[in-house]
């Protein structure tokens, strides 16, 4: 379990990098703040790099695929609270489908990392309300054959 927070708390702090660095780009580019702005996000996005290659899963590929459903999710709560972004159902829905489809690969698929292997069960609950985003007959069809690797 400690493991785990380890990992989502890396993913965190690599997403709130990514997004906070690049927000500072985007204010000095679009709304023409100082300088400043655009050198702190350039060191800010240099330590995303970092972060990220602090987590403890070895494959490079799973660790950015995991990342990018957690990325969508923190991009728009990035948004609700910095800039008052009001999402639709439709962004909420992309979302909740990224963070699914992670729990998809990472779960469903056989392809479960070692980290998952002593994780409660509660863990994963919420996300099993959007199991209707994928039809059955399409996750037995994807389902990979042997054990987890």
């Amino acid at each position: 379990m400690e493991r785990l927070l380890i990992i989502g708390g890396l993913f965190v702090l690599a997403g709130l990098c990514e997004i906070g660095g690049g927000y500072l780009v985007w204010g000095w580019m679009r709304e023409h703040k100082p300088l400043a702005w655009v050198l702190l996000g350039a060191l800010i996005l240099a330590a995303y790099g970092v972060v990220a290659a602090l987590q403890p899963i070895s494959e490079f590929g799973r660790v950015y695929a995991a990342y990018g459903g957690i990325f969508i999710a923190l991009s728009l709560a990035w948004g609700i609270v910095v800039d008052g972004f009001r999402p639709d159902r439709w962004d909420l829905l992309g979302a909740a489908i990224c963070v699914r489809e992670l729990w998809s690969c990472w779960h469903l698929l056989g392809a479960r990392p070692r980290l998952f292997t002593k994780c409660p069960k509660s863990v994963f609950s919420a996300v099993r309300i959007l199991d209707w985003c994928i039809p059955p007959a399409l996750m037995a069809q994807n389902r990979r054959v042997g054990p987890p690797q």
